[in-house]
């Protein structure tokens, strides 16, 4: 198919190229919006009336997300919805373009920061603007995805925040009742 291609992860890309996203049209948002920003798009964990599953947080000097999911499949999932939420406006985004990507961890934790490693290396180096990703399989620690979008235009699409890295800072996936949960600290 046109415009799809595979990567394998690779644990020595952390983040990637960020200098290019301060350029841009006026009225790009600045760190300095970031907190507003975090607040108009936050989706709580446990409301029982979203099926989000996945919030943005405010952490000193970074940025933090908490996601959540009945397993880890569907945590994975809302991790990579609100990880892309906090880069981009996906509703700006066609889906022209569609990457598959594999990663692997040897934990839930390393797994987690692997694949939104993935997303943040194809939107830096790549230049893919996600609209989405998807988890396809997920075999123990082994995941398959997809990252659909298309080439990113600063004149079409907002950039959010400029994202240096997933860290693993304080991470940690664990049980809460029949939930598994991780905050995932984000250097910016």
């Amino acid at each position: 198919m046109p415009g799809v291609s595979n990567r394998t992860s690779d644990r020595s890309v952390r983040g990637g190229l960020s200098e290019w996203r301060f350029e841009g049209p006026p009225g790009t948002p600045t760190r300095r919006m970031a907190a507003s920003l975090l607040r108009d798009r936050s989706h709580a964990v446990d409301d029982p009336t979203t099926d989000q599953g996945w919030e943005h947080f405010e952490h000193t000097a970074d940025v933090g997300l908490r996601a959540s999911g009945r397993d880890l499949e569907e945590l994975l999932q809302h991790a990579a919805d609100g990880f892309i939420e906090l880069m981009i406006h996906p509703e700006t985004v066609a889906e022209t373009r569609s990457v598959k990507v594999s990663c692997t961890g040897e934990d839930p934790e390393e797994l987690l920061v692997t694949w939104l490693e993935e997303i943040l290396y194809f939107f830096e180096v790549e230049r893919l603007a996600p609209s989405r990703a998807e988890v396809l399989e997920l075999d123990g620690y082994d995941l398959k995805g997809c990252i659909h979008g298309e080439t990113l235009d600063e004149d079409k699409h907002t950039v959010r925040d400029v994202l240096k890295a997933v860290t693993y800072h304080n991470l940690a996936v664990h049980r809460r009742g029949d939930r598994l949960e991780a905050s995932i600290v984000i250097d910016v």
